[in-house]
């Protein structure tokens, strides 16, 4: 029963995600399931909800911006966490700024009290207004472009301006609970500052020195030892700490700590670090070095160079959609959204409308996809065996797997295969021969478009967007072997026959792959044609004791399986 209301609530949360969007659903998520009070109870649980809401606004912004769905947005999370992105938007946020260096202007920085306070830029003076002054007269503010009272606002301007400095001097000091540090010397524009003022204007009656004064004073009388001195002077009482270099103070420091006694030397490692254990998947095994993420939904953007044609597509056929990886990834999410028990017209629309409305790019082929959808669900795969006929339930999309995998390479794959023979529509030793991956083990990983069951017996499905000319003869299925063969496809499928075999194996009493697997159908969705039933279509049933072979090639225990 307990189990039951898991479920229940968590597909409470799925359909409040696609209904109202994600950040909904995870507002009502972190609230229903008490996240931030059981994270805030924990050691460190003030940086894991940080990490947690950050993730959440993140996942929104793609949300929003991309108009991705429930399976698009999770495919978009797990491409961010396999190679994280750069940008300041992505970097790990302070829990609390309670410890954070924070930059403030003195003028926000008023009423706020700070444990130490770094105030470098005090030396600032007043700055020449030029050719326009700025001052009050009276109790009225002036703005003087050149009047015959031009030079009395000018200076009136720069006293008003040094005033304003000496309070924000005032601000500025008395931030700090502990300890303040000033950097003060002869800057550019120090004649005319605040402390220039503080330290050394004019002995008039309190408040009276102007600016021209006090330039006067600085520039004639006031040298860097004048400075030092007044500084000293006030340091003598305990309350101000005067370092006239720092950068010599520190560095005398640092020479007496390291006194040359003590040698240095690089540690030299004596271990051996394990580099082949990794997280595979079919796309890294082909790829040779690199290891690319393995996701749903990832055709090659490549298109195939077995056939040459400059024959432009026929007009409102699917030929003329556009290739590559993309147009795949969004072709895969219509198939993903597919309900193969009520394929109708209605229902096609309905499918390819909302597509179309996260994706505009390809609105103008919404008819085409449409029809292209609706000659694939119908069409006659195998003998009496159709996708619109499936029974509600006796289907997978996008079924995911992983098993321990043992140390392989591509010599080891090739003697295997040329030890069973050759038992599928293409050579598969030559298949294992063209790959250029190193010795690798630990973990693989993959992604099944479909899996399905039709009259006891359970299939592979894939689309694939590939295109490989703009005439139905192009995807006969002696052409399709051979692109299959290029493409490598056939090792894809067995390593995805071996999962589903094994996942097969657990859980159908008095299982036997011969009576119970039906084969691996990859479905070429350009090339499916009524008027030529064969076209698109290619299927392979491998051998048992190639399947029970590879299994023992390539999965470490039979213990350690996932699906």
């Amino acid at each position: 029963a307990d189990w039951e209301k898991r479920l229940n609530s968590f597909r409470e949360y799925h359909d409040l995600w696609k209904k109202y969007g994600f950040m909904t659903m995870f507002r009502v998520f972190l609230e229903s399931e008490g996240v931030r009070a059981r994270f805030l109870s924990l050691p460190g649980g003030e940086r894991s909800i940080t990490n947690l809401l950050h993730c959440g606004e993140l996942l929104h912004a793609e949300a929003s911006a991309s108009h991705l769905g429930v399976d698009s947005l999770c495919t978009w999370f797990s491409e961010q966490v396999t190679t994280p992105p750069e940008g300041e938007e992505h970097q790990i946020r302070l829990e609390s700024d309670e410890k954070a260096v924070k930059i403030l202007t003195i003028h926000v920085s008023k009423g706020l009290e700070f444990p130490i306070v770094f105030c470098p830029f005090l030396w600032g003076g007043v700055i020449d207004g030029g050719d326009t002054a700025v001052a009050h007269e009276g109790f009225e503010l002036v703005a003087d472009f050149g009047s015959d009272h031009f030079d009395q606002h000018s200076r009136a301007a720069l006293d008003e301006g040094l005033a304003e400095n000496v309070r924000l001097l005032y601000v500025a000091l008395t931030r700090a609970k502990y300890r303040c540090y000033v950097a003060w010397g002869r800057f550019r524009y120090t004649e005319s500052s605040a402390l220039a003022y503080l330290f050394h204007a004019p002995e008039k009656a309190p408040g009276s020195s102007s600016y021209e004064d006090l330039v006067k004073v600085m520039e004639e009388a006031i040298d860097d030892g004048t400075m030092v001195e007044k500084i000293r002077s006030l340091a003598s009482e305990g309350r101000i700490n005067l370092v006239v270099d720092p950068a010599e103070e520190c560095a005398a420091e640092f020479t007496r700590r390291t006194d040359g006694s003590e040698q240095f030397t690089c540690r030299t490692m004596a271990v051996t670090i394990e580099s082949d254990w990794r997280v595979s998947s079919f796309s890294s095994l082909i790829d040779g070095h690199e290891t690319p993420p393995e996701f749903p939904d990832h055709d090659s953007s490549e298109e195939t160079a077995q056939i040459k044609t400059d024959e432009a597509p026929p007009e409102n056929s699917f030929f003329a959609f556009p290739k590559g990886a993309d147009p795949g990834t969004f072709l895969h999410s219509i198939f993903e959204e597919v309900d193969f028990t009520s394929v109708t017209d209605e229902n096609l629309t309905k499918l390819v409308s909302k597509a179309m409305k996260k994706s505009p790019t390809y609105e103008k082929h919404s008819a085409t996809v449409q029809a292209m959808l609706d000659t694939v669900l119908n069409a006659e795969l195998l003998e009496g065996l159709r996708l619109s006929a499936l029974q509600p339930g006796s289907w997978v999309q996008e079924m995911e797997f992983y098993f321990p995998l043992k140390s392989i390479n591509p010599k080891l794959l090739a003697g295997f295969f040329k030890k069973y023979g050759i038992t599928s529509p293409v050579n598969l030793e030559r298949v294992a021969e063209s790959l250029n991956f190193q010795n690798v083990k630990g973990i693989l990983l993959g992604f099944i478009d479909l899996v399905f069951c039709h009259e006891g017996k359970y299939y592979i499905l894939d689309w694939k967007s590939n295109y490989l000319g703009n005439q139905p003869d192009n995807y006969t299925p002696d052409n399709l072997a051979r692109d299959m063969e290029r493409k490598m496809y056939p090792l894809q499928y067995l390593i995805y026959t071996v999962a589903v075999n094994r996942y097969l194996e657990r859980r159908i009493p008095d299982y036997h792959y011969e009576t119970h697997f039906g084969g691996a159908l990859y479905l070429f969705l350009r090339g499916i044609d009524n008027s030529h039933p064969h076209n698109g279509i290619y299927f392979d049933k491998p051998d048992a004791a190639l399947v029970q072979g590879l299994t023992q090639c390539l999965i470490d225990s039979e213990e350690a399986y996932h699906a």
